[in-house]
């Protein structure tokens, strides 16, 4: 996956071995920052580029809305389908609020940050 065409708007892209980091550059997920090219944005590393280990780091993130959250289910969802992996990584704040009270840290896999998420990875 080192075609170097792809190009992110939403997120800065990093591979680690054979998992990638994707490191959401957008402080708020909201249906206004254009969630649905972001999407697109992830989901082509999944169908176009093959990426199978990606771990998506939300150490920039500082909300999300219910809208954002779905587009992670759904990624979540592609990438298993297509016998992958994904990770959570460093979710604070009131991102880890919302994904604890909405259940969703039982959903996705999680780690505490992007160097434990990478390892949890790479060991698979």
């Amino acid at each position: 996956m080192s075609q170097p065409e792809f190009q992110a708007s939403f997120f800065d892209l990093h591979p680690a071995g054979d998992v990638f980091v994707a490191t959401i550059s957008c402080k708020q997920l909201t249906e206004e920052e254009n969630l649905e090219q972001m999407s697109q944005e992830l989901l082509s590393l999944i169908d176009v580029f093959n990426c199978r280990k990606l771990v998506v780091s939300l150490e920039r993130v500082t909300f999300v809305t219910s809208a954002a959250l779905g587009r992670l289910i759904t990624l979540h969802r592609r990438l298993h389908r297509k016998e992958g992996r994904m990770i959570l990584a460093a979710a604070s704040g009131g991102v880890a609020d919302v994904l604890r009270l909405s259940r969703l840290q039982d959903y996705f896999s999680m780690a505490a940050d992007v160097q434990s998420g990478v390892t949890q990875l790479q060991a698979t």
